[in-house]
């Protein structure tokens, strides 16, 4: 995961990176301001920064920006590049004279050519923005380019942004992160944390867990807000499956550094820390709620006012107030920010029922509408109650199969499961209506149906129900419930295994074009225990080209099962080192760890050798599928 878009932190950076010079140092360093106003008077020009300086910041002397101005004016008339630079600022700040960014560029441009990196990293900037010239990309990268080769680290910081992103300059990540890693290696938090981001990005040949931890820490400890909500995130996500009390206490320790300087995501999650276990594993409702009111008054108000909401609606930890939850919901649906199909769903449910306000069917019916275009599959659902029953309008069966098909596809693709049925009762209502399009012979409610009733999700587990209607769906020719027979006929299917009938459902499957299906009617045989007489090496042959089409495609299932190919010596000449490189892949290319278990094992039997090997193997095979993926992409757009 990356922590923050692109454009928020070239923003941001742009907003931060206006240099003024360089810290004075050199003879007059200590010297006092009368001291200097002396020499400065009889026309030294060091003399003369220096005096600028002294008022320009208030050092022993009270501040006089005109003052500033005056002094710096002589010394930069008289070609002294220190001055040039500072008199630039001025005119770009508009701070001791009118602002005058024409004059800034003159000024700039008079120091960059006297060789300083600082007007050049200003200039470079006024050419980004337009300011005082016309907008040149091509120009400011060019003068960013000399003040990098300079030494200037900001200036190496944007470089190497630019060259990451293709602002100015083709994309070239070599580029970038010799840019970045000069800038980083100089302690500059921002290249610190864009490392991070670069390395931990999963799509990227570069992924490197370790590296973006180590740059992302580094990045942190210079206090930058964004690292340690990284940081944060990390520990409480990452590391999750351990249940370490450590890695918990260091997720909320990285959070509150970053909630303490305003960060509005680590004050939300934050909250939810609280809310949920808080510091010590213990619920703590009014820290929750001062964090979560923090980030939405800060502008995170489409998750924290929704979260707020939930918390009134439910009464966790707080007495129910269903108008103050229903407050909370309207603000957050009204945010313009709001992206999040559960805000709008859980306003329309309350003009629905009448939670803290009047009972309003065209208002629900709206909301309902909003979350459906963010695909979310209750709102969907909903719709189609309403849409079954012909409440507020004629009944529009037509409309409310299409939204059961698309609500019910959600939640299997999406795993949402675990949110709509954990205790069943949400899901109660979504099945009623289910079994009635089902009886009226839709093909895909009654592979639902069938699928729900195998795994007893939001119904008792009946196996003999779930074959009934897949058997319906099945003989309509719907490939997921043809498929879904052959697994349920496999081995160590839920129906008990049947080769032939098995065979039977994955052939139908297949001539559909289910590839899965193809794949699994092409093993079956082969994979059969203690029948050597059945194996088919042909068919084998054929299944491990399947996959291995779906692994160059950056499929972790198929990167896992090829994987196992080479560790076993099917069909593949026996390598570890093979083995042990698409088990990398399989779990780079898997927010689940795929194939993480299967590269530690076999990594036990390896040598340090073949272990650098292997990933060196991994970076070659991801970056062919990274290139695949685009080029397929491209063709389609």
């Amino acid at each position: 995961m990356n922590f923050v878009t692109t454009a928020t932190i070239f923003l941001s950076l742009f907003i931060s990176c206006i240099f003024y010079g360089h810290s004075l140092a050199g003879s007059f360093i200590s010297s006092s301001v009368q001291e200097l106003k002396q020499k400065a008077l009889k026309g030294d020009l060091e003399a003369q920064v220096y005096l600028g300086y002294k008022y320009d910041q208030g050092e022993g002397i009270e501040q006089d920006h005109r003052e500033a101005v005056k002094w710096y004016q002589k010394a930069a008339s008289k070609g002294n590049a220190l001055a040039q630079v500072y008199l630039g600022y001025k005119y770009d700040k508009g701070e001791g004279v009118a602002q005058d960014y024409e004059q800034a560029v003159k000024w700039y441009q008079k120091a960059a050519e006297n060789g300083n990196p600082n007007a050049q990293l200003n200039l470079g900037l006024m050419y980004y923005h337009g300011e005082g010239v016309d907008q040149d990309l091509f120009q400011a990268n060019k003068l960013l380019q000399k003040a990098a080769d300079n030494q200037q680290v900001e200036a190496q910081f944007i470089l190497g942004f630019n060259h990451l992103e293709g602002i100015g300059v083709k994309k070239n990540k070599i580029e970038a992160i010799k840019w970045l890693k000069k800038a980083a290696e100089q302690d500059h938090a921002n290249a610190q944390y864009s490392l991070g981001n670069l390395y931990n990005n999963y799509k990227s040949p570069e992924r490197d867990k370790k590296q973006a931890l180590s740059w992302y820490t580094k990045a942190a400890e210079q206090g930058l807000a964004d690292a340690q909500y990284a940081m944060g995130w990390i520990y409480e996500h990452r590391y999750a499956e351990e249940k370490s009390v450590e890695h918990k206490k260091k997720a909320y320790d990285w959070y509150l550094k970053a909630a303490n300087q305003g960060h509005i995501a680590s004050q939300f999650n934050l909250g939810n820390i609280y809310l949920l276990k808080g510091k010590n594993s213990k619920n703590d409702l009014p820290q929750a709620l001062y964090w979560l009111n923090k980030a939405a008054d800060q502008g995170h108000s489409h998750m924290a006012m929704y979260r707020l909401g939930r918390i009134y609606e439910t009464g966790e930890g707080v007495e129910i107030d269903s108008k103050k939850s229903f407050t909370y919901y309207l603000r957050a649906a009204e945010s313009d920010k709001n992206d999040i199909g559960a805000i709008p769903f859980r306003l329309g449910y309350a003009y629905l029922i009448g939670l803290g306000t009047e009972i309003n069917l065209q208002k629900a019916i709206q909301w309902f509408e909003k979350a459906s275009q963010l695909n979310h599959s209750p709102a969907k659902s909903a719709l189609s109650y309403i849409y079954f029953m012909g409440i507020e309008s004629k009944q529009n069966l037509k409309k409310s199969k299409k939204l059961i098909t698309e609500s019910l596809k959600s939640c299997l693709d999406d795993n949402l499961f675990k949110i709509l049925c954990k205790d069943g009762k949400e899901y109660h209502n979504e099945f009623f209506w289910l079994k009635k399009l089902a009886d009226e012979g839709f093909p895909t409610a009654q592979y639902y149906l069938g699928y729900f009733y195998s795994y007893g999700r939001g119904v008792k587990h009946d196996i003999e129900s779930a074959l009934q209607w897949l058997e319906k769906a099945a003989q309509s020719n719907e490939i997921k419930s043809q498929a879904t027979l052959g697994e349920m006929y496999d081995k160590n299917g839920l129906a008990g295994y049947d080769k032939e009938k098995a065979i039977f459902w994955y052939k139908k499957a297949a001539k559909q074009g289910h590839t899965a299906s193809e794949y699994k009617l092409k093993t079956i045989r082969h994979f059969e225990k203690g029948d050597k007489t059945e194996r088919n090496y042909q068919a084998a042959k054929d299944a491990f080209d399947l996959i291995k089409k779906s692994a160059d495609l950056g499929s972790p299932v198929a990167l896992s099962f090829i994987g196992s190919y080479y560790a076993n010596g099917y069909i593949v000449q026996q390598d570890i080192v093979k083995a042990y490189a698409y088990y990398t892949l399989a779990e780079s290319f898997s927010d689940k760890k795929m194939g993480e278990k299967k590269r530690v094992l076999i990594s036990k039997e390896m040598t340090e050798n073949q272990i650098t090997r292997g990933k060196d193997i991994a970076l070659q095979i991801k970056r062919q599928i990274i290139t695949k993926i685009s080029t397929q992409q491209s063709n389609t757009n």
